[in-house]
């Protein structure tokens, strides 16, 4: 079985684009990352980038959505869903 985790950062067509995130890793695998510290990105900001360079080894997607797309949507949401 595989779990999904899907995060966002900068929710505002004021400060720029949307980037959304999926990282998907097994279900085993699932201890090893909560022991590296893998958690809500909001809780982990101070080691985020060394976290970010053990994680480039697990399959994951990276989008950007522009300024523009997300002040001409009417639903963040479905938007974040739609990528």
């Amino acid at each position: 079985m595989a779990i999904l985790g899907i995060d966002e950062c900068h929710r505002s067509d004021v400060l720029g684009s949307l980037v959304v995130c999926g990282f998907i890793c097994k279900e085993e695998e699932q201890k090893e990352l909560y022991e590296l510290g893998v958690r809500d990105s909001k809780k982990i900001q101070y080691k985020i980038r060394k976290l970010a360079k053990m994680l480039k080894n697990y399959p994951h997607k990276i989008y950007r959505i522009s300024a523009e797309e997300i002040s001409n949507c009417k639903n963040l949401n479905e938007l974040e869903g739609k990528y």
